[in-house]
């Protein structure tokens, strides 16, 4: 007996993969044939096609279940699946550390991404803007696997939209025109000042972000380092490096991301990170693409390589490390949040001189030196200061 429409498109579904079928299957069948054989072309054509598309749609659902599965639970922004059990649980400080370290190697990697995409050609402007819509496309896919509605509540939409122009726009742009005039380790030692200016703006703001005298030693100490590397002149580059304009760049982005992320911890806990983040992407990537029609007019050119790096840079190196870092934000401290600031420049460095042949020159040495000093005494700092983890 024959099957059409949707329930032709199941039991077809269900055939392919093996699984079990209808009753009126005839018993040793080895094709589906004749599930459509009394449909009419149209039904059967829709049939197959549906089937196709069930089969696909069940293949991604068990690779996204496996997927979030096998994740830590501590990273707590995927839902689990319905009865399955209980994943072993990381030690709190644990799950920020791995939360710390795999948004680090995102965007430490996204300097070298960066000049590379500008090697290919790309302006710096539409790069901000291509790397942030593939980003915003991303976004939405993800919160639609997860049945996400429109976001809601005053506080989604305040820190999303301010989130969007300090902690996208402004980094994105800042970051490639500073990465025409320096190499990769050079800006990812400018996001050192992370942890600093962060600090300084919540000790005024924020009643329960106080600096101690050991956190402050620690974030100088970090901030000397920066300072060696500016007063060496250092920018990474054989020829044709301007460390003085591209340090100017950077201190804008972290200025624009320490008070942006000051801003989100005043409304931590009224929002979830995954509500924030579409409204952050989508108005940050509105703002770009009317800065870059205005400043550049007309999109260059890009090459095949030039869209795998952006691709790249807007999954790995922003999407999932922005995710994360919300996170952070809601668990610990935001000085504690705002370390990953201090792992990127390790990043950075290595992959540009791994990828890029960047030059480990004396001042981005000695300055490394001092980061690494800073981090390791502002992390004993935080340690005797009980971390607030939710």
């Amino acid at each position: 007996m024959a099957v059409c429409g949707a329930a032709g498109a199941s039991v077809v579904a269900d055939f392919v993969e093996g699984g079990e079928v209808v009753a009126s299957v005839p018993s040793g069948a080895v094709e589906f044939d004749w599930v459509l054989d009394a449909c009419s072309p149209v039904q059967a054509d829709n049939a197959m096609t549906s089937a196709a598309r069930i089969v696909a749609g069940r293949f991604i659902s068990g690779a996204y279940a496996r997927f979030r599965d096998s994740l830590p639970s501590s990273i707590a922004i995927w839902p689990a699946a319905v009865g399955a059990p209980a994943r072993p649980n990381l030690h709190p400080m644990q799950r920020v550390w791995l939360a710390i370290v795999v948004a680090s190697l995102g965007w430490g990697t996204a300097g070298v991404a960066t000049r590379a995409a500008l090697g290919e050609g790309v302006t710096p402007y539409w790069l901000a803007a291509y790397r942030s819509s593939f980003a915003i496309v991303a976004v939405i896919i993800f919160l639609v696997v997860l049945r996400r509605g429109v976001p809601k509540g005053a506080p989604v939409w305040k820190v999303g939209v301010v989130m969007g122009l300090s902690n996208l726009a402004a980094p994105f742009i800042f970051s490639n025109l500073a990465l025409q005039n320096a190499g990769a380790g050079f800006l990812g030692l400018m996001t050192a000042l992370i942890p600093l200016i962060t600090a300084a703006v919540a000790h005024f703001t924020l009643r329960d972000e106080r600096l101690t005298v050991p956190k402050t030693i620690g974030l100088l100490v970090g901030l000397a380092g920066v300072a060696v590397l500016f007063l060496a002149g250092d920018s990474g580059l054989a020829e044709g490096g301007r460390p003085l304009v591209a340090g100017l760049f950077g201190l804008g982005a972290v200025v624009a991301i320490s008070g942006g992320s000051v801003y989100a911890k005043h409304y931590a806990g009224q929002y979830e990170p995954l509500d924030v983040t579409g409204v952050h992407f989508a108005s940050g990537t509105l703002i770009i693409a009317i800065i870059t029609l205005v400043v550049e007019g007309g999109p260059p050119t890009v090459t095949g390589q030039a869209w795998m790096l952006i691709v790249y840079m807007a999954l790995a190196s922003t999407v999932l490390p922005m995710v994360l870092y919300y996170w952070l934000l809601r668990t610990v401290t935001v000085t504690y949040a705002a370390l990953a600031g201090y792992v990127i420049p390790v990043v950075a460095i290595t992959a540009g001189v791994v990828l890029l042949d960047e030059q480990l020159q004396p001042g981005i040495i000695v300055g490394g030196i001092l980061i690494l000093i800073g981090v390791l005494v502002t992390d004993r700092a935080e340690r005797h200061q009980p971390a607030k983890v939710g």
